[in-house]
């Protein structure tokens, strides 16, 4: 079976004078039959009635619109919400990705694994993955009725979370290539000697393709279960 260290072995790239190139990007999305600005959409309706109902809907809904946002991204990797909870080979591949990032920003106690996915992803920064957080908490440990003031700051921060992620679901880098500044490409524009990394949003693989001139390219998948 190729494996990555075979793809590298065949390219013969000089390491010492690599380009990485990517492309503009494209927009992943998935469609759950409510999706994150309805949620969103419900919360702010449900904050203008200013009553006890309205307010703990809101806090509801605030939150919902958040997981499903939360969702969402994972599904359109790759991984949906079931896999990560249940599936073993997910889990560990999660698991060990995320606990490389840790290993060099730090750990936020007590978040949930999907929430550290997408801080080690980049989608959102430290402190508003610990504001969700702790959002969550306080809605699932405290029965309180809460003031207007942080319902509203609730519903500000599922609409921030849900903007900020889908701004780089926009642009996200789903084919890039390395190679040699000199012959990446031949005159004919084809490629020449590189390795190039495009994913395949529908499976939610990445196929890496490895090309060296005058022979056959390589190719292998990486699934989003594979431990190694």
């Amino acid at each position: 079976m190729t494996t990555l260290k075979d793809i590298f072995k065949f390219s013969s790239l000089d390491l010492n004078n690599l380009l990485v190139s990517k492309d503009s990007g494209t927009c992943l999305d998935h469609i759950f039959e409510v999706s994150p600005m309805e949620f969103l959409s419900f919360a702010k309706e449900d904050l203008s009635e200013n009553t006890k109902r309205g307010y703990l809907n809101a806090l509801t809904n605030s939150k919902r619109a958040i997981d499903c946002k939360v969702d969402t991204i994972c599904q359109s990797i790759g991984f949906s919400h079931t896999s990560i909870c249940d599936s073993r080979g997910t889990r560990i591949t999660i698991k060990n990705f995320v606990e490389c990032y840790e290993t060099k920003e730090g750990i936020i106690e007590n978040a949930q694994l999907n929430l550290k996915l997408l801080r080690a992803l980049g989608m959102a920064p430290t402190g508003l993955i610990g504001k969700v957080r702790k959002l969550r908490h306080d809605l699932e440990h405290n029965y309180k009725v809460p003031d207007k003031k942080p319902v509203k700051e609730a519903v500000e921060l599922a609409e921030l979370f849900i903007g900020t992620t889908q701004n780089k679901l926009r642009s996200f880098p789903d084919m890039f290539m390395i190679g040699d500044r000199i012959d990446m490409c031949n005159e004919d524009g084809q490629y020449n000697r590189c390795i190039t990394f495009s994913h395949v949003s529908q499976k939610g693989t990445f196929s890496i393709r490895a090309y060296s001139p005058g022979m056959d390219k390589q190719e292998i998948q990486i699934e989003s279960t594979d431990i190694s």
